[in-house]
């Protein structure tokens, strides 16, 4: 048995600049249009296969037509469409730039940092605590990032 549990909050991060999941859908989808990446750039073109938005917001708006999901949410109902839908539905299309620009822009945010917060330092030197009975400590995350 661990002699001491950790368990991180959602927020745990947040001290080292990356986004709470509430700002996650904005940031990606701002990402997504200012990255312009070589692998999404057809996908967002309008026009292309006939969509006059772009596949991507075809997909985006077959699934969150008001734009009111977070990122969770719009990843399980793509998900969920993708179950019974066939090959050329926009949704794929959408579901993997969300999943790669998420990703690009999580790994932008960690090669970005110069320096971790205190709070990480001082999680680091807690975890590595070892008790004289040879227990070591134990960490629970709700940390998506």
């Amino acid at each position: 048995m661990p002699s001491k549990t950790f368990v991180l909050g959602a927020g745990f991060s947040a001290g080292a600049g990356f986004p709470l999941v509430r700002n996650l859908r904005d940031l990606v989808l701002n990402w997504i249009e200012t990255e312009k990446h070589p692998s999404w750039e057809p996908h967002l073109r309008p026009h292309l296969h006939g969509y006059p938005e772009g596949q991507f917001c075809a997909g985006l708006t077959a699934v969150d037509p008001k734009g009111l999901l977070g990122l969770e949410e719009l990843m399980i109902a793509l998900r969920d469409r993708l179950r019974d839908t066939d090959d050329h539905d926009p949704c794929y299309v959408t579901l993997r730039v969300l999943r790669d620009a998420c990703g690009r822009l999580l790994w932008q945010r960690h090669r970005s940092l110069q320096e971790l917060p205190a709070s990480y330092h001082n999680f680091a030197s807690w975890m590595h605590e070892h008790h004289g009975n040879g227990q070591t400590n134990a960490i629970v995350s709700l940390n998506w990032d």
